[in-house]
């Protein structure tokens, strides 16, 4: 295993998914699925993180904009075309989610952990996909 898939493990990330080709299009099996929100989630290869991203939406909602990107939405489209590529060569990409376990305050103002995490995360991981974090 990766050290990368495994200090995500280590945060608390967890297996949610797969993506597959089903009649030559992306596809996802989602073992769990969750209404919540406010989350961090990965694509992982057997040898790598391939991408970290967050979202505000459920986690439906959100891997469902990969399948089919519109033409204005340049990184689900750019991910799409990597994620399509690994499959059609037989690869493995599972998904993994870090979801907001309880909330955090600062004062007043409650602070979104998966956010906060994200640039972090990418910038240590170096993950292959992400445009964020190289240098």
């Amino acid at each position: 295993m990766d050290k990368s898939i495994a200090k995500i493990e280590e945060l608390g990330f967890r297996k949610i998914g797969r993506w597959f080709l089903k009649d030559g299009r992306l596809d996802l099996e989602i073992f769990t699925d969750s209404k919540k929100t406010n989350f961090l989630y990965a694509f992982v290869t057997v040898n790598y993180v391939g991408y970290i991203g967050k979202s505000t939406k459920t986690v439906k909602q959100r891997l469902d904009q990969y399948k089919k990107p519109g033409p204005s939405q340049k990184t689900n489209l750019r991910v799409n075309g990597l994620i399509l590529a690994l499959l059609s060569r037989s690869e493995t990409i599972d998904i993994y989610v870090l979801e907001e376990k309880k909330d955090l305050y600062y004062g007043k103002y409650k602070l979104n952990l998966p956010a906060g995490l994200e640039d972090p995360l990418i910038f240590d991981l170096k993950p292959a996909w992400n445009k964020t974090g190289k240098k």
